[in-house]
């Protein structure tokens, strides 16, 4: 299933914004977290807590189940300065934000996080619908959208050394560009 379509079945859902322990909306799961975690945070699975910032709220449902489903424990943010915050106070082993969001764009998002020390060595991977992403961003990894479910496991899976551990294997094909 596409991440539209995901997020046209999951749109009773209310993704969680900068309040990790809001209640969840009848038929979703929403769990809280401690608040301060360190950038190899794990979820219920062991695997890791990634952080999405995205002004598009049913891609930002999808792409949250879909990495859900594969694992990982995901925080949102709808509003790129609540992301930072969030990065800020949780400290996610990934964070994966749009480029053109209102308000921050997604250029300011990483340039903020990569001077933080606190967040010293977090991957961020930055995608866009635009076909004319800057070639200058602190970024680690740039995607075009739409970005295919098995392109963006790679680059996860790749930013957080996982194909090295044999955790998953390598899967074929895709649009990224690693900075």
């Amino acid at each position: 299933m596409s991440p539209t379509g995901l997020a046209r079945v999951m749109r009773a859902c209310k993704p969680i914004d900068d309040d990790v322990s809001l209640a969840p909306e009848p038929g979703c799961e929403i769990r809280s977290l401690p608040v301060h975690m360190d950038s190899n945070a794990l979820s219920d699975s062991r695997l890791p807590t990634i952080l999405l910032i995205d002004d598009e709220p049913d891609l930002l449902i999808a792409w949250a189940l879909l990495l859900e489903l594969e694992g990982f424990h995901v925080l949102t943010a709808f509003e790129p300065r609540k992301g930072v915050e969030l990065a800020q106070r949780v400290h996610p082993a990934l964070v994966i934000t749009d480029l053109m969001m209102p308000g921050m764009d997604g250029a300011e998002v990483c340039r903020t996080l990569k001077n933080d020390p606190d967040l010293d060595g977090m991957p961020v991977i930055l995608w866009s619908a635009s076909t004319d992403i800057p070639t200058d961003l602190d970024c680690e990894c740039t995607l075009h959208k739409p970005v295919a479910r098995e392109t963006l496991l790679d680059q996860v899976d790749l930013l957080l050394g996982r194909l090295h551990d044999g955790a998953r294997p390598v899967r074929g094909g895709g649009d990224a560009s690693l900075n």
